[in-house]
């Protein structure tokens, strides 16, 4: 996850007033740390989140949740 924080770090000043989709769709796993850089890149951005079956559902309402652990 230092990777994506990383990144993320480098692209946010970058983006703008540009719509962000974080696709999930294919996630098969996310740990803590994944969850709060998400939750910081949501909080920033607004981004949509993009999720089509259960385990992604569920993780991108975590995600969008601020009271989540």
């Amino acid at each position: 996850m230092a990777e994506l924080s990383k990144t993320w770090r480098e692209t946010a000043s970058r983006l703008g007033s540009k719509a962000l989709f974080l696709n999930l769709r294919d996630l098969t796993y996310l740990n803590d740390e994944g969850k709060h850089v998400l939750r910081e890149i949501v909080a920033q951005t607004n981004a949509e989140i993009l999720a089509s079956n259960p385990l992604t559902k569920y993780l991108a309402q975590e995600i969008s949740n601020p009271n989540a652990n």
